[in-house]
């Protein structure tokens, strides 16, 4: 507890000296995906923690989501994000839930008109465009609203937790791998601040290492578990990452005030 509350404090100093600029690129090696700077960190996960009630209901509550159309979302975002530890985590689950090559499918998908060749539900077209949007902006707005007409305001509500849940998932796990696979390797990310990464790494490497052995477990299970055993899941992974998120959601809600975030649309 000493040590992660050292490290928040490394991270609210960072916060003076790194511009709030999100969702920045690495450079080599073939990695190109959607990471953290210091100022969407913050914001996200303040966004992610205000969520948290609304996934416990996606999984478990009156307005909880079908396991296929939960993993599916799910999958859906992680088409535009590509982080490999929601694949094999959600990949896994997609398939305990009887998604098998739908699933598979999902996650490769490069664009909304490949996933509509998919499925047809509208939660995952929204997630698909949650994912290109990072959560926000006039065009995931009205996509909202098409969901909301579609499924009802508390169901649209539960599927825009659950992709909130998987944005801060593979958005993390990419920001991991981009200090371990980026930065040590001499291929640092252009604008980047060592510090954050270093704090980063330093507080998420041991969720994600839990992340990775849960995903291995999976494999145990057969195809097409029940549904109880799903939401089960879904609410047992929700409560082990609030751990981590619950103290940088704080953080970003403290510091906000001195933070003048812009975190782009798409």
């Amino acid at each position: 507890m000493v040590f992660r509350i050292l490290l928040l404090s490394a991270l609210a100093s960072a916060s003076a000296l790194s511009p709030a600029v999100g969702n920045l690129a690495l450079r080599g090696g073939g990695f190109n995906r959607k990471t953290f700077s210091l100022g969407s960190c913050l914001q996200d996960h303040l966004d992610i923690l205000k969520s948290i009630p609304k996934i416990y209901d996606s999984y478990a509550g009156p307005n909880k989501l079908d396991p296929k159309t939960s993993e599916s979302c799910m999958l859906a975002v992680n088409s535009v994000n590509a982080c490999p530890y929601c694949t094999s985590l959600h990949g896994e689950l997609g398939r305990m839930a009887g998604l098998e090559e739908k699933g598979k499918a999902i996650n490769t998908a490069k664009s909304g008109a490949e996933i509509k060749k998919v499925t047809k539900e509208t939660e995952v077209s929204y997630a698909r465009k949650f994912g290109e949007c990072n959560g926000r902006g006039a065009e995931l707005e009205k996509a909202f609203d098409e969901l909301v007409k579609a499924v009802g305001p508390g169901k649209a509500a539960a599927c825009k937790a659950q992709c909130w849940f998987l944005h801060w998932g593979s958005t993390s796990g990419n920001t991991l791998l981009s200090f371990w696979k980026g930065r040590l390797l001499g291929e640092s990310k252009c604008g980047s601040n060592p510090l954050f990464e270093i704090v980063f790494a330093l507080y998420y490497t041991p969720c994600y290492l839990l992340i990775s052995a849960t995903s291995s477990v999976l494999k145990l299970f057969p195809a097409k578990v029940p549904k109880a055993l799903s939401s089960g899941l879904g609410c047992v992974l929700t409560t082990v990452a609030s751990i981590w998120i619950l103290p940088v959601g704080l953080l970003g809600l403290v510091t906000a005030p001195l933070r003048k975030t812009t975190i782009p649309v798409k």
